[in-house]
């Protein structure tokens, strides 16, 4: 005789009530730091950018050494007691595989560390022959930051299921922070936007774009023109070496490491250029500008 009894509809719909919960509980605990990716790189970088504007309002020229970049950078970013030590022996290259933590200059109030990258103690220079001809060279330091400090997984290199939480900025003598490495093409780090000049009085700060990756809207914005009066628009990543974390290459045959499929960056995530039209920012009477995204 068969004793076994069949499941009642309840005990059905309470193992499925269960599975539902650890399948809610697996979802929200696979990713976390991928939520708060967005959040943490766009306060590090509006922080960045308004700690160097705010301290260059004080300073005559930009600071000749690394000790002197680090120390005014961590001036006016919230720093505990003894979170700086800006000797430029902890300098890193321009292409660091190692982000020891003996080496770290800045610790900030959030937990996010900073180290500096320099050129022996100088800031590197980039050359550059712009659009109109002129040869231009434009100074700069790196700055690499981890974003959430030892939570991990503290590296540089991209991976596709597992966002990496250290990333670089290029910090210019035009007042710029400019994004460097995957956050340019990967939006789950930060979204950018084209602002476009007042035309509607409703609009007081102007039009502004939807969404999308840094790289798309200085394509979109600049096409391949290149003008060191708006240091956005400068190719700095093109300085780093070819085996760089922050590397994205735009030279033909250059394969980049983060997306070995394609030939060049641009093949990757083909935009089709905007070079004087009704899009873009290359006409002197419209003078509109990229901007990355304040996610809060």
């Amino acid at each position: 005789m068969n004793n076994k009894k069949a499941m009642t509809l309840a005990e059905v719909l309470f193992v499925f009530m269960i599975i539902g919960i650890i399948a809610t509980i697996a979802i929200v605990t696979v990713k976390p730091w991928d939520k708060a990716c967005k959040y943490s790189y766009s306060r590090m970088f509006h922080s960045l950018r308004l700690a160097f504007y705010n301290s260059m309002l004080t300073q005559p020229e930009f600071p000749k050494t690394s000790t002197k970049f680090c120390e005014l950078i961590a001036e006016y970013i919230n720093t505990p007691t003894n979170g700086t030590n800006c000797s430029q022996s902890r300098d890193l290259t321009n292409n660091p595989r190692l982000f020891p933590e003996d080496k770290i200059q800045i610790n900030t109030s959030n937990a996010s560390r900073i180290w500096i990258g320099s050129n022996s103690g100088k800031p590197f220079e980039h050359k550059e022959t712009e659009t109109s001809g002129y040869n231009s060279t434009t100074k700069y330091y790196l700055v690499y930051v981890d974003l959430n400090g030892n939570k991990g997984p503290n590296t540089a290199k991209w991976d596709e299921n597992r966002l990496s939480d250290i990333v670089a900025f290029a910090v210019t003598d035009g007042l710029a922070v400019i994004p460097l490495g995957h956050p340019e093409v990967d939006n789950r780090y930060l979204y950018a936007h084209i602002i476009y000049p007042q035309v509607d009085e409703d609009e007081p700060d102007g039009n502004v774009s939807d969404n999308m990756t840094y790289y798309e809207a200085k394509r979109k914005a600049w096409g391949s023109n290149v003008n060191s009066s708006d240091n956005m628009t400068l190719n700095i990543q093109n300085d780093l070496p070819k085996d760089s974390y922050f590397k994205l290459s735009t030279t033909p045959n250059s394969m980049s490491p983060y997306f070995p499929e394609a030939d060049t960056y641009s093949d990757f995530f083909p935009v089709t250029p905007a070079v004087d039209t009704e899009n873009g920012c290359t006409e002197v009477s419209s003078p509109c500008y990229v901007d990355i995204y304040e996610y809060h």
